[in-house]
C-alpha cells in the first residue's frame, strides 16, 4: 500500500514538472498567428520562485490589437537571403525569419519594408537565440547575436545582442482576460551594444515573460528599458498581453467539430470547399489575418451540405473560416499559397 502511494505521488510529481516545461512544441510554425494589446505602462512583475501567484486583473490596456503572423519562408521578400529558416514572422512591414530546431529558436535576421536606416535585408552574422527548449524552472540559457547596417560607403554601424535568460518563477497569473496556472515566468536581460565611427551606446531590456507551457507564444509581458547615448540616459516601460478568443482569432488551429475545409493548404484565385455535416441555416465567414473580414454568406444547409468559396482576388496568407451553425461557431485556420 505504501509503494503504490509513492508512486502516485512520484507520478503526480512528474506530471507537475512537465506542465510547467517549455517544450519544443510550443515552437512558432508557418499558420500561427500571435495577437496582443500593448500599452506603455510601468508595473512590478512581482516576486520570483515556484507557487507564486501573479494579479494583474484589474489592468486597464490599450485596445488597440498588434498582430503578428507567421508563415512559410518561401516566396517571402526576403527567403533568398535566409535559406536554413523554417518560419517567418510578419508584422509591422518587417519579416524576422526563424530557424527552428528540437533544441532551440533562433532568428537568424530580417527583411524590413519600412523606410529608415534599418531597411532591406539584414542578416545576422551571429543568430540570436529566440527560446531554448526544454526549459523549466531555475534552467536558463546565455546568448550573443549580432548584425551589421551599411549605411553607405564607409559609415555603418554594429548592433551586439547579450542576453541572459532564466526561468525565475512558476505558479498562477490572474489578467484580466482569465487566470492561468501552471505557469512559467522567463526573465530576461538584454543588452544591446550599437558601435559606430562616433562611438557606441547601450540599451539594457529587462523583460519578464509568462507562458503557458500547453500553448504557443507568451500570455503576459513586462518590460524595462534604460538607454544611454551621449551621455544621457533614458528609461522607457511597456507591458503587452496576448489576446484570447476574439472573433479573427488565429492562435489556436482549432478543427471544426462536424465542418471540413480543403485544400488546405489552398491555392489564391482557387476556391476552399466547406462541408458540413449538420442540416438548416449556415453562416459561413471568412477573416484575413488583420481581422478583416472578406468573406460572409449565409446558405441552406440541404442534402448537398457543400459550399464552395472563391478566393480570387485573395492575398497569400492565413485566414480563418468560421462556420456558423445550430448556434454552434467552429473554426479553422487555412493558408493561401
Amino acid at each position: 500500500m505504501k509503494k503504490t502511494t509513492l508512486l502516485l505521488i512520484a507520478s503526480a510529481f512528474s506530471i507537475g514538472l512537465h506542465a510547467q516545461t517549455l517544450q519544443y512544441g510550443t515552437a512558432p510554425e508557418p499558420g500561427d498567428v500571435h495577437k496582443y494589446r500593448e500599452d506603455t505602462l510601468q508595473l512590478a512583475p512581482g516576486n520570483a520562485g515556484q507557487g507564486q501567484t501573479w494579479n494583474f486583473a484589474s489592468l486597464v490596456m490599450d485596445t488597440a490589437v498588434v498582430t503578428n503572423a507567421y508563415v512559410s519562408p518561401v516566396g517571402t521578400p526576403g527567403a533568398s537571403s535566409f535559406p536554413a529558416a523554417t518560419v517567418a514572422q510578419f508584422g509591422d512591414s518587417t519579416y524576422t525569419y526563424f530557424r527552428v530546431t528540437p533544441n532551440k529558436t533562433e532568428a537568424l535576421g530580417i527583411f524590413s519594408q519600412a523606410s529608415g536606416p534599418v531597411t532591406g535585408v539584414q542578416v545576422f552574422s551571429n543568430p540570436a537565440t529566440y527560446m531554448s527548449y526544454p526549459l523549466s524552472f531555475n534552467q536558463s540559457f546565455v546568448d550573443t547575436g549580432a548584425f551589421t547596417v551599411s549605411l553607405g560607403p564607409g559609415l555603418s554601424f554594429t548592433i551586439t545582442l547579450n542576453q541572459n535568460a532564466t526561468v525565475d518563477g512558476t505558479g498562477t497569473l490572474i489578467l484580466p482576460s482569465g487566470t492561468f496556472s501552471n505557469v512559467l515566468r522567463i526573465k530576461n536581460i538584454i543588452t544591446n551594444t550599437t558601435s559606430s565611427l562616433f562611438g557606441n551606446s547601450t540599451s539594457v531590456e529587462e523583460n519578464y515573460s509568462w507562458y503557458d507551457p500547453a500553448t504557443k507564444f507568451p500570455l503576459f509581458v513586462v518590460s524595462t528599458t534604460t538607454d544611454n547615448s551621449g551621455g544621457a540616459t533614458t528609461v522607457s516601460h511597456s507591458v503587452n498581453m496576448r489576446v484570447n478568443n476574439i472573433g479573427s482569432g488565429l492562435e489556436k488551429n482549432t478543427s471544426m467539430v462536424g465542418t471540413h475545409i480543403f485544400p488546405n493548404p489552398a491555392q489564391v484565385n482557387g476556391a476552399l470547399t466547406v462541408r458540413t455535416e449538420g442540416r438548416g441555416l449556415s453562416r459561413i465567414l471568412v477573416y484575413d489575418v488583420l481581422g478583416k473580414r472578406v468573406f460572409e454568406d449565409q446558405q441552406a444547409q440541404t442534402n448537398s451540405r457543400v459550399y464552395s468559396i472563391g478566393t480570387q482576388g485573395w492575398m497569400p496568407g492565413v485566414y480563418l473560416v468560421q462556420v456558423v451553425q445550430d448556434g454552434k461557431t467552429s473554426s479553422e485556420k487555412v493558408v493561401l499559397e
